[in-house]
């Protein structure tokens, strides 16, 4: 029997809506009826096109997780086709990823979705930088990243622990670890590393994860939206004081919200809203889009034994472009 998920969605007192989802037929079945929970965009135009963005993002998700992830059916990979391995399953992330994103902004909770849209960057440049790639030599990056994050996670282990003096409560707490098992660690980690051909110890070039801004690859779009976006959501990732400040209304005209106010955590900013679901839907587009790209410039025989309908990344790509169209479309 297929399971159901319940997600109460955020609602002034007065009003209140439950939505199932059921999680194999990707269904969202309003208990009851309401405008949704947009209470900031009182225009009725804005309701309905609201409305439409929120349906025609679920249809999206729907038809690329059927049309090209192909859910619940067996995948096969061969061997020189690892790079496909890696992108559907960095692209069944960002099906989940958007998904959240959209419930999120259906919740007035804009600044919310741009965290989990930051999210979906970083995926997308993955799926790009991957696909863009002749010999699978980047699918080991991708690979060994993991890796390299552990390494310099113990490096750091080891740093911290020689820092504490002895005298310290945290001294005799970590004193407890073996120099030894972390030292094992990470020759057996490095090890691997050189089987791989990576050079683990020079010390003018240490070993470090690949960076968001080396991803971009120097592409106009991707450094742009790096450069603009990706930095604007960091604030709200790592609560900057000017995102955060957000939540406070001042209660008195000629009061600071700094010395005077309320907390008012339902209400939302429409422009930012807007430019949530813009940028979720177009890191969306990105990254199916590269991967329609990649196949039909390398491996058009998966459109021509129809392992893949090229009809259906088409469909989803004129879909995406609707929605945003009617996202534009909501007043200020």
């Amino acid at each position: 029997m297929a399971r159901s998920r319940h997600i109460p969605l955020v609602m002034p007192r007065e009003l209140c809506i439950i939505i199932i989802k059921n999680t194999s037929t990707r269904q969202y079945i309003p208990i009851c009826k309401s405008n949704l929970a947009h209470r900031s965009f009182t225009n009725m135009d804005n309701t309905i096109s609201i409305q439409k963005a929120i349906s025609l993002s679920r249809q999206i998700q729907d038809h690329l997780n059927k049309d090209i992830l192909k859910e619940g059916q067996p995948f096969i990979i061969l061997e020189k086709y690892e790079w496909l391995r890696e992108v559907l399953s960095l692209l069944a992330k960002q099906s989940n990823l958007f998904e959240s994103c959209i419930v999120l902004l259906e919740n007035n909770m804009e600044q919310e979705a741009y965290i989990l849209a930051r999210s979906q960057f970083n995926n997308m440049l993955w799926i790009s930088y991957i696909c863009n790639d002749n010999d699978n030599s980047r699918v080991k990056e991708y690979f060994y990243e993991p890796h390299i994050t552990q390494l310099q996670q113990l490096y750091n282990i080891k740093k911290y622990l020689r820092s504490l003096p002895e005298d310290t409560p945290q001294f005799e707490e970590f004193s407890t670890l073996d120099f030894k098992v972390i030292n094992s660690t990470i020759n057996k980690i490095k090890g691997i590393l050189r089987t791989e051909g990576y050079t683990v110890d020079n010390a003018q070039k240490p070993l470090k994860n690949k960076s968001i801004f080396e991803l971009t690859e120097k592409d106009p779009l991707l450094l742009g939206m790096y450069l603009s976006f990706y930095n604007d959501a960091s604030k709200f990732e790592h609560a900057d004081i000017s995102t955060v400040k957000n939540y406070r209304n001042a209660v008195v005209d000629d009061i600071s919200d700094s010395i005077a106010f309320t907390f008012e955590l339902n209400q939302s900013n429409i422009a930012l809203w807007k430019s949530v679901f813009k940028h979720t839907l177009t890191i969306l587009f990105q990254s199916i889009n590269t991967l329609y790209t990649r196949i039909k410039s390398q491996d058009k025989h998966l459109f021509d034994f129809k392992q893949y309908e090229e009809a259906d990344f088409c469909s989803i790509i004129v879909n995406i472009k609707m929605a945003s169209d009617i996202v534009d479309s909501i007043s200020e």
